[in-house]
């Protein structure tokens, strides 16, 4: 504390000698923060040491170099804010976390630990106790355009739950009338399924529920996924948030999901009649373990799945694992994440028949020695898939050849992560990874929800 106080008493001083202003502190407030989509924000700078520029991120990938902008909010989720405040002394930066919240157009609905399934109705003032209450609401109202906001606390499964699971979701929306789930703040509302329940979240699809449609699910933390009854082989003993039948246009973004040691594990799942998935800015760590190995971060398996801005770490196995052996998976984009710390396995397993996939503008770290970033497992029958712009360090590169897969201005270098052992994974001065990323297919924000690109070009990894 002496040490930081000096060195802010010995800036002062300089400033002072050179009548320049303190750097800033950015900071802001917007109105209102809530409301139904489509919504109009008004922001106001309330930054402090008299900036000279700002730069908003909206968090849906827009920007605005207004001191005091507005802005118009579309689509029902949560979206965070960050504000950049310079003058000739330096910059600052504000992020908040969810601050706006967009709600669906239809009914809202509060889920709280000190609710009451028997009493409550559901409403801000009388929330429901268990996420399934919510679920199965909506499930028998029969329409779209419902929002679910789950405040602070941990969740388990409700008594009724004897199919392993914290939350069974059968949900059908439309491209107009999306049904949202999120955390009222980001990842305080906590879905444990105690090592009891196999799935935290089971996304419906199958033949006794209809397919799940138009969906987000946004913001939880999900843990402790894990059903000791289910011997390998088999199904996998544990996952996070799971997906079966024909299920589509579904949106799982912004959480934190980890387990133990469980054999047979993956944060995410999605069967191979599912389409139209967006996997963005998910932190998936420490799945499977070095005694109870075959944990993947995601596993995919349909077509059009979009896996953007995550961060994986920890994944004992693989990060990402595309399973075109059960069908041929088509239309898998892989853009903009951070794998780190293999404990087994390449960070990407191609598993069968894959077509028309790219990934880019990846960073893979701590790959394992002897394997490489992406490996391929009885993948044949590939064809028109791209393996570009993206960074390696350590094992034995990027990956081999294989039939149908193009390779193009891959390279190596240690990413110069701020601090990889903390899991801060933003990119430090001089890194490899600074604008060199491809433009086209890119996301509009990073993890934190700032637009990309903020320099010249477009960095690798999940961090911009």
């Amino acid at each position: 504390m002496r040490y930081v106080m000096l060195l802010v008493v010995v800036a002062s001083v300089l400033l002072a000698g050179t009548g320049l202003a303190a750097v800033p502190v950015a900071n802001f407030s917007g109105t209102p923060t809530s409301g139904t989509a489509t919504l109009a924000v008004s922001f106001t700078d309330t930054t402090t040491n008299t900036p000279t520029s700002w730069r908003w991120s909206f968090g849906d990938g827009t920007t605005s170099t207004a001191q005091n902008p507005s802005h118009t909010y579309t689509s029902p989720r949560a979206y965070s804010v960050s504000l950049t405040a310079t003058n000739a002394s330096g910059s600052d930066t504000e992020t908040k976390p969810f601050y706006i919240s967009v709600l669906s157009s239809g009914n809202t609905y509060y889920v709280a630990t000190n609710g009451s399934d028997t009493t409550g109705d559901g409403s801000s003032g009388n929330p429901w106790q268990t996420i399934q209450k919510a679920a199965t609401t909506i499930r028998n109202l029969g329409t779209g355009g419902h929002t679910v906001i789950v405040r602070d606390g941990t969740y388990t499964a409700p008594p009724e739950n004897t199919a392993g699971v914290v939350a069974l979701i059968a949900q059908v929306g439309s491209s107009t009338n999306p049904i949202v789930y999120r955390a009222e703040h980001k990842w305080g509302a906590v879905l444990d399924a105690q090592n009891t329940h196999q799935y935290g979240m089971y996304v419906c699809g199958g033949t006794t529920c209809p397919a799940s449609s138009y969906l987000t699910i946004q913001g939880f933390e999900i843990r402790n996924f894990f059903d000791p009854n289910i011997q390998p082989p088999g199904y996998p003993r544990g996952t996070g948030i799971a997906a079966y039948g024909p299920a589509h246009h579904i949106t799982i973004r912004d959480n934190n999901i980890h387990n133990p040691e469980v054999i047979l594990a993956s944060g995410l799942y999605e069967s191979d009649e599912c389409h139209d998935f967006t996997y963005d800015s998910n932190i998936i760590h420490d799945v499977g373990g070095p005694t109870a190995p075959h944990g993947h971060g995601i596993y995919t398996c349909g077509d059009y799945i979009t896996i953007t801005n995550n961060t994986f770490y920890g994944c004992d196995y693989r990060g990402v694992q595309i399973a075109g052996y059960y069908a041929t998976s088509d239309h898998v984009l892989v853009s903009n994440n951070t794998f780190t710390d293999s404990a087994v396995d390449g960070h990407i397993v191609v598993w069968g028949a894959v077509t028309n996939t790219t990934i880019q503008n990846n960073i893979f770290h701590g790959i394992p020695a002897g394997t490489t970033a992406v490996e391929y497992v009885d993948a044949t029958g590939c064809s028109n898939d791209l393996i570009r712009y993206n960074l390696s360090y350590g094992g034995d590169g990027i990956g081999p050849a294989n039939d149908g897969w193009t390779y193009s201005n891959n390279s190596t270098g240690d990413p110069l992560f701020v601090d990889a052992a903390k899991h801060d994974f933003r990119l430090r001065p001089g890194s490899p990874a600074i604008g060199a990323g491809i433009a086209d297919r890119a996301p509009k924000t990073d993890i934190a929800g700032r637009a990309r690109p903020q320099g010249k070009g477009y960095d690798l990894g999940a961090c911009q």
